[in-house]
C-alpha cells in the first residue's frame, strides 16, 4: 500500500502514483499564485488549506454522487478542480509545459479479465490446500514488523480466518480488539469473545454507549476531509483508537468480501438475478408499484419467507431492483442511497462518466462477478478503504489487509464464482 510523489529534477517533472486497490490517498489540485498556475498535491483535502491562493467551490456533480452513493467516488472530490489518484494510476504533472498525463500502471478490471481466460487453460488447478497455504504465506508477511501488533476482530469470516492464522503461526497469543454495544441487534463482541477464547489470543474488548459515539462525532470532519456517510466510520474509529493503546499496527479483513463473495448483494444477484430478467420490465414496474404500498410489516414477513435476512430500511432497494434493465442497474439500484427521483428534485446529476458500475466486454463474467469488479472499482477504494484508513491513521495505527495483496488476487479471480457462493452462502 502506498501514495508517492516523486520529482525528476531532470526532467522537471512530477510524478504521482497510488496503490492498486486504493488503501492510501492521494489529491492534486490546481490553482493560481499570482500569475502563475499552481499543482497543490496531498494525502488530504486539509494539506490545501494553508496555501494563500486555495479558496475551493464545491462541486455540484460530486454532490449528486455523494447523495447517490454515500460519497465521492473515483477521480472526483468535493472540490472543483481538484481530483484524487485513481487506485493503480500514476499521474504526471510538467513544470515546464504545464501538461498532465495520466497512466494506469494496474488495471483492475485487465487484471480480473486475464486471470477468467486463465480458468479455462488451468480450471482444476487450486485447491482449497493450495489457497490455505497461500493465505498462510501472505498473513505471514504481512506480520512481519518491528513494533507492537495486533489485530481487529470481529467474529465475522474474513477477521476470524486472518487471526486464526496470525495465532497459528505466532509465539506468543495475538493481540486482539473488539468493541461492544449493548443493543445486542449491533453487538458482535460476544461471537468475537468466543473466537478468541477458542483461538487463544490476548483479546481486548470495549462497550461503547451512546455517549462514546456521540463523543467522536465532532472528530469525523477532522477526519474524513470531504463528505462521507458510512456510519460504521464512527466504530472504526472507536477500535482503531482501542487497539493503539497497546499495538502501533493493526491486521484488518478488508478486501475479503469483495475478492471472496461477501455481501449480500451478490446472494441476491445469485439467487434472483436471472428471475427478475426474465420478466419484462413493464410487468415488474408494476409489481414493485404495488408492493410499495404494502405494510413494512408485510414486506419483512415475506422477505423472511424468500430468505431474505434484510433490515427493513434495505426493501426499498429490493424493490428498486425490481425495475432493473440489466446487472449493471441492478448493481446501482442496490448500491445507491437515493433513487434517482431524489436527486431530480434537487437538481442534482450524476454525469455519465463518474457512474459506479462497469461491463466488461463480451459478458466475460457472470453477474455476481460483474458485482464483485464493480466493489472491487468503486465501493472498495471509495468507501471502505475511505474509511479504515482515515479512521486508523486519525489515531497513528497502521492497518494492513491480507486479502489485498495481489497474491490473494491472482487465486481469488481464477477461482469461479460458484465456488466462492454456494447454496446462498
Amino acid at each position: 500500500m502506498f501514495s508517492l510523489a516523486l520529482w525528476d529534477q531532470q526532467k522537471r517533472t512530477l510524478a504521482l502514483a497510488r496503490d492498486r486497490f486504493g488503501e492510501k490517498p492521494l489529491y492534486y489540485a490546481f490553482t493560481r499564485y499570482v500569475r502563475e498556475q499552481v499543482l497543490l498535491f496531498g494525502s488530504d483535502l486539509a494539506a490545501f488549506k494553508p496555501f494563500p491562493e486555495w479558496s475551493p467551490r464545491v462541486s455540484r456533480s460530486a454532490v449528486a454522487e455523494y447523495l447517490n452513493y454515500g460519497y465521492v467516488g473515483g477521480r472526483s472530490s468535493i472540490y472543483e478542480n481538484c481530483y484524487k489518484v485513481l487506485p493503480g494510476e500514476v499521474v504526471i504533472a510538467s513544470a515546464g509545459s504545464g501538461a498532465l498525463a495520466r497512466k494506469k500502471w494496474w488495471d483492475t478490471t485487465e487484471a480480473i479479465k486475464n486471470r477468467v481466460e486463465l480458468r479455462t487453460q488451468r480450471p482444476k488447478e487450486i485447491t482449497e490446500d493450495f489457497l490455505a497455504s497461500l493465505l498462510e504465506e501472505v498473513v505471514a508477511d504481512h506480520m512481519l514488523a518491528d513494533v507492537p501488533l495486533g489485530a481487529f476482530l470481529s467474529g465475522g469470516v474474513d477477521s476470524t480466518l486472518l487471526v486464526a492464522i496470525m495465532q497459528r503461526i505466532s509465539s506468543r497469543p495475538i493481540k486482539t480488539f473488539t468493541i461492544g454495544f449493548s443493543e445486542t441487534d449491533y453487538d458482535e463482541a460476544p461471537v468475537a469473545r468466543a473466537v478468541a477464547t477458542h483461538l487463544g489470543t490476548d483479546h481486548t474488548e470495549r462497550y461503547l454507549g451512546p455517549e462514546d459515539l456521540l463523543d467522536a462525532v465532532p472528530q469525523m470532519s477532522l477526519l474524513f476531509t470531504e463528505p462521507f456517510a458510512d456510519s460504521s466510520q464512527i466504530p472504526t474509529y472507536l477500535v482503531s483508537k482501542l487497539a493503539r493503546e497497546t499495538v502501533t499496527v493493526a491486521v484488518s479483513g478488508d478486501g475479503g468480501d469483495e475478492m471472496f463473495c461477501g455481501y449480500n448483494r451478490y446472494r441476491f444477484a445469485a439467487k434472483y438475478g436471472n428471475a427478475i430478467f426474465s420478466i419484462p420490465r413493464r410487468i415488474r414496474a408494476m409489481v414493485a408499484a404495488a408492493l410499495r404500498r404494502l405494510p413494512k410489516s408485510t414486506l419483512i414477513t415475506a422477505g423472511g419467507g424468500l430468505g431474505l435476512a434484510t433490515m427493513e430500511d434495505k426493501y426499498s432497494k429490493i424493490l428498486e431492483a425490481l425495475t432493473a434493465a440489466n446487472t449493471r442497474e441492478l448493481y446501482g439500484k442496490l448500491t445507491e442511497k437515493w433513487p434517482d427521483s431524489v436527486l431530480a428534485v434537487a437538481d442534482f446529476e450524476t454525469p455519465e462518466d463518474q457512474q459506479q458500475a462497469i461491463v466488461l466486454e463480451e459478458s466475460l463474467l457472470d453477474p455476481v462477478e460483474e458485482m464483485m469488479l464493480n466493489d472491487l472499482v468503486g465501493y472498495l477504494p471509495d468507501d471502505v478503504l475511505v474509511k479504515v484508513d482515515r479512521a486508523s491513521m486519525g489515531v497513528s495505527l497502521e492497518t494492513r489487509a491480507p486479502f489485498l495483496d495481489q497474491r490473494v488476487f491472482d487465486i481469488a479471480f481464477r477461482l469461479e464464482a460458484s465456488d466462492k457462493l454456494r447454496n446462498g452462502v
